[in-house]
């Protein structure tokens, strides 16, 4: 399907959003594009990330961003990254009023310690513009598993 929709000038912090049909969007951003839609037991057609999946890989990409910028501020050799992103609900606690539960599982390779790897991920969640965001609603667990 061919879908002409012009893209208006936008700066770094906006994003426009067509309606194709159906449950499928077309969202720009820049001169970036991405199908947005529904699976298809959930009324799409299964042509694009579904909006809760586009979350959570603008959370792991603004942490992985800041775990890269931490990890050359302290001269640190990443080799390999990976975060595998999940949700789910929350558990309520009296410590906690968020509706959701996001974990974060960290990945990091190269000539650094356990310590160091911890250090640069708890830095890319306090600097992370996602993770303030999401904070309200969400409680983020980040963990470095290797």
């Amino acid at each position: 399907m061919s879908v002409k929709f012009k893209v208006k000038d936008v700066n770094e912090n906006e994003a426009s959003l067509k309606w194709i049909e159906g449950f499928q969007f077309l969202g720009y951003a820049r001169e970036h594009s991405v199908t947005i839609d529904q699976k298809k037991e959930d009324g799409g057609e299964n042509l694009g990330f579904k909006p809760t999946e586009l979350l959570l890989l603008a959370l792991g990409g603004c942490l992985g961003s800041r775990i890269v910028a931490e990890a050359m501020f302290k001269e640190l050799k990443i080799e390999d990254l990976k975060l595998d992103i999940g949700i789910s609900r929350a558990a309520r606690t009296s410590e906690s009023n968020a509706k959701w539960l996001i974990t974060v599982k960290v990945h990091i390779k190269g000539d650094i310690s356990k310590e160091e790897k911890e250090e640069i991920v708890e830095k890319a969640e306090k600097y992370c513009k996602i993770s303030h965001i999401l904070k309200g609603t969400c409680e983020i667990q980040a963990e470095v598993v290797s």
